[in-house]
């Protein structure tokens, strides 16, 4: 079945003075996808975001949605709702109030009101809290609030502009399930802004890095996370060694690269012998053992963090790299093997040069 595309940006570039917050960034969101654009803070994500809602106007390019251009449709026009960081309620309504705004704004019957609030408030798991003010919620409460607001509308995209921002960590944590699991039974296009790294791989079919204004690389949670693109993808997304090296010969579908008097594989590259290279491996895919590894090393530092331990260690190219090992032996003889010389090895295929 082909897949449809409920959102398109057409090469969009949008600018403030000399800043560049979009350049000419082009992006496919599909119907029934929860993707998600992810960078640092000034990156260009909620421009993007706004872009779509219609609270922004591309200087260039254009804005699809549902087929239709709407590049320069008013937002109150276009088939889309935003949940906010800040959620915007109103204090002096109560919640059932606040979920029905949008609609008698539109002018539907009280009876078409009455059930959809109530299904928007069911599916938020709100249904016996609609006579509460919103200023008596809690930060959770109140963000469902705003969640149903916008569903009760029926959007065929919902943007959220990182809406769990202002909630404590685990109930941040819990929220991030339960907006996946919401996606899921809506089967609409969530488009959803964030700089947490952990809560995009967490609840994203595609993510979108952005850096600079750009889309540094587009993919799912586990191409960005396994197979980043660029440095700035691999430093991004979690925690990365970058080994500098030399392509030395490509083998078949294998590239070998020298690092000091070290050589080891990486797989599928397109990379040319004797070019520069840096690689990117993951901390956790690295295995420290007194047997022959890819390359040599010795431990600086040795960091306990209960389940697993945090390695330093410098190889005898003189690059530091970090490990992350499962804890299976006490902190004493954890702290003993700092100074020690040690192997250094990880699979093939969990090694990637980097472009650029």
């Amino acid at each position: 079945m082909k897949e449809t595309c409920e959102v398109e940006l057409i090469s969009v570039t949008k600018k403030y003075g000399k800043t560049v917050a979009a350049d000419a960034v082009s992006l496919r969101i599909h119907g029934g996808e929860f993707l998600t654009l992810l960078g640092p803070s000034g990156c260009g994500k909620t421009t993007l975001l706004r872009m779509i809602a219609g609270f922004e106007t591309p200087d260039e390019g254009k804005v699809i949605l549902g087929g239709e251009d709407v590049t320069l449709i008013p937002p109150y026009r276009r088939d889309v709702t935003t949940v906010f960081q800040h959620y915007a309620l109103f204090p002096h309504l109560n919640v059932f109030a606040n979920v029905a705004f949008g609609l008698e704004r539109k002018g539907a019957p009280a009876q078409e009101i009455s059930k959809r609030v109530a299904d928007a408030l069911d599916l938020v798991r709100l249904s016996e809290m609609e006579d509460r003010r919103s200023s008596e919620l809690s930060g959770g409460q109140q963000q469902r609030v705003a969640l149903a607001r916008a569903l009760v509308l029926e959007p065929k995209v919902l943007l959220l502009d990182e809406p769990l921002a202002a909630l404590d960590l685990k109930l941040r944590k819990q929220m991030q399930v339960e907006l996946k699991s919401l996606q899921r039974r809506l089967g609409i296009s969530f488009v959803f802004v964030t700089h947490d790294q952990e809560e995009a791989l967490t609840m994203s079919d595609r993510i979108a890095v952005l850096n600079a204004g750009v889309i540094e690389q587009l993919g799912t949670a586990e191409d960005i996370y396994e197979r980043p693109q660029t440095e700035f993808v691999a430093r991004f997304i979690g925690d990365s060694n970058i080994i500098e090296g030399t392509v030395e010969r490509i083998e078949g579908g294998m590239t070998v690269v020298a690092t000091g008097q070290d050589r080891f594989i990486v797989y599928g590259s397109d990379a040319k012998p004797g070019q520069q290279a840096r690689v990117m491996v993951r901390p956790e895919k690295i295995t420290l053992s007194d047997t022959d590894g890819i390359i040599n090393g010795r431990i600086e530092s040795a960091v306990y963090q209960g389940e697993s331990t945090l390695w330093k260690v410098t190889t005898e190219s003189g690059q530091g790299l970090i490990a992350l090992e499962q804890n299976r032996e006490s902190i004493a003889s954890i702290e003993s093997r700092v100074g020690q010389r040690v192997s250094i090895s990880w699979p093939a295929e969990s090694a990637v040069i980097l472009k650029g």
